[in-house]
């Protein structure tokens, strides 16, 4: 330990002995915890009592609602089950969220006004106006509209005219995100979000990874009263390169031994402090099948993470609730995103300000993947990816661009990544934000983008305050 820090905790009246290493925990953060606790000696064996007595007290934390499976089919039942449970669900918070009379569609005779709930079915357009099928349980309608942007299978209130034959729509509602401004807390930290590591990765950026790893242990002085606050790491999907992910990766790869990679990935978050809580999720590179929900990668490829004690491996997506202080964090890789860059013509630069505005989706329709299609997912009974409760975060990777905004309250961010840009990337036009990293205070919901890509760290204003569209 330096002489520094050595003069410090003499200062405040608490003796380290010479035996005691202090590279795996923040040195303030444990000043903090033995004024606290009135422990005024220190020595190799203490540390680790003290380290296990942290490690336990953060299993409290958080709650995560993890998804209950069991074996699938594909039967048309099972897809049936799963498309009533969206339904009822969605319909229930629209039901809640505008308290109006509402009519089955099966029901629909009178001609006059009326307000249905549907799941909008293909979309036509005609005569400078578009015409799209409404279904529920009961029955369908046709509605027509002047509204162009709708999402294809979302559940919405539609208000309008009934004619005998079609609606005609003046209003279709989405179920919408409302939350409540924030009040600030006493809590005294930061989450910080990454993703699309890609160890394993000729192009994996190790310099500036191993840079970010340093930082957050105290090791770098530009911004480092920040990095001694940050309590959460949540890593979006997309920790290792994969093998066999895309056409010619074998050309960009340095293993074709996935457990390797895994050993390689597990090397660098092992160095960081144990008072660090770090969460984390597959993406579409791990080795877990890519329907949603995506399980966590297995012991069978992964063991040295389970070795990990301050690592939480997760679902995704993943709804995860931390209790001190009390903050709803929704953590999703991401993989419906490019459905909507591909089908939506406004979004098809893939900018940050479009991911974002897809992002804005996602919360309107309270669906991680709301169009059919959007992304892989199991024909469970429920299912588990609509947005129940509006999240204070939004966080997701795989696009590998970098920005946080918020949207209603919500704080919605993109995480960049950490591989430079690989001859898939530059088939798409995809410029990588490297070493990109979006922090949030998790007391006042203060937020920032730290950048890892250089030498010195400095703030990435590009990314901060996008535009919603």
């Amino acid at each position: 330990m330096n002489s520094e820090l050595v003069r410090i905790f003499n200062e405040n009246d608490i003796i380290v002995s010479e035996d005691v290493e202090l590279n795996d925990i923040d040195p303030f953060y444990l000043l903090k915890f033995l004024k606290e606790n009135n422990i005024s000696f220190v020595d190799s064996e203490v540390l680790e009592r003290i380290k296990l007595e942290l490690y336990n007290k953060n299993q409290n934390e958080f709650e995560v609602n993890s998804p209950q499976l069991s074996t699938f089919s594909g039967s048309a039942e099972e897809w049936s089950a799963l498309l009533s449970d969206r339904y009822d669900r969605l319909r229930r918070i629209l039901s809640s969220n505008y308290k109006i009379p509402v009519s089955a569609i099966g029901n629909l005779k009178e001609i006059g006004n009326v307000n249905v709930i549907g799941i909008i079915g293909e979309v036509k357009e005609k005569d400078g106006s578009f015409l799209f099928e409404l279904e529920d349980p009961t029955g369908s309608v046709y509605c027509i509209t002047n509204e162009e942007f709708l999402i294809r299978d979302a559940v919405v209130l539609v208000k309008g005219k009934f004619t005998g034959k079609f609606i005609m729509a003046d209003e279709i509602v989405y179920p919408n995100s409302f939350k409540a401004e924030r009040s600030k807390s006493n809590f005294d930290g930061y989450g910080a979000f990454i993703s699309d590591i890609h160890v394993g990765s000729k192009l994996f950026a190790r310099e500036e990874f191993s840079r970010f790893i340093k930082w957050i242990n105290g090791e770098i002085e530009e911004y480092k009263e920040i990095a001694s606050k940050i309590r959460y790491l949540f890593i979006l999907g997309d920790a290792v390169d994969g093998v066999g992910v895309y056409p010619d990766q074998q050309e960009e790869i340095e293993t074709t031994d996935v457990k390797s990679e895994y050993a390689m990935l597990a090397n660098y978050l092992s160095k960081i402090r144990k008072d660090v809580k770090i969460f984390m999720i597959p993406g579409n590179h791990d080795s877990s099948h890519n329907a949603l929900p995506q399980p966590p990668v297995s012991k069978e490829f992964a063991a040295p993470l389970y070795q990990i004690p301050n690592l939480i491996l997760l679902y995704n997506p993943s709804f995860l609730t931390l209790k001190q202080p009390s903050i709803k964090v929704t953590l999703y890789h991401g993989n419906s995103i490019h459905y909507y860059v591909d089908n939506y013509p406004k979004f098809a630069k893939m900018t940050r300000e479009d991911i974002a505005s897809i992002l804005k989706i996602l919360l309107m329709t309270r669906h991680l993947a709301p169009s059919f299609g959007s992304a892989q997912v199991l024909p469970s009974k429920k299912d588990y990816l609509i947005i129940d409760e509006v999240p204070d975060i939004l966080g997701i990777g795989d696009t590998h661009k970098a920005f946080i905004t918020t949207y209603k309250n919500t704080i919605i961010l993109n995480s960049g990544c950490w591989q430079y840009k690989t001859k898939y990337m530059a088939k798409f036009n995809i410029e990588p934000d490297l070493g990109k990293v979006p922090l949030v205070n998790l007391s006042d919901f203060d937020y920032t983008i730290l950048d890892f890509s250089n030498e010195k760290i400095k703030i990435f204003e590009e990314g901060i305050n996008i535009k919603v569209k």
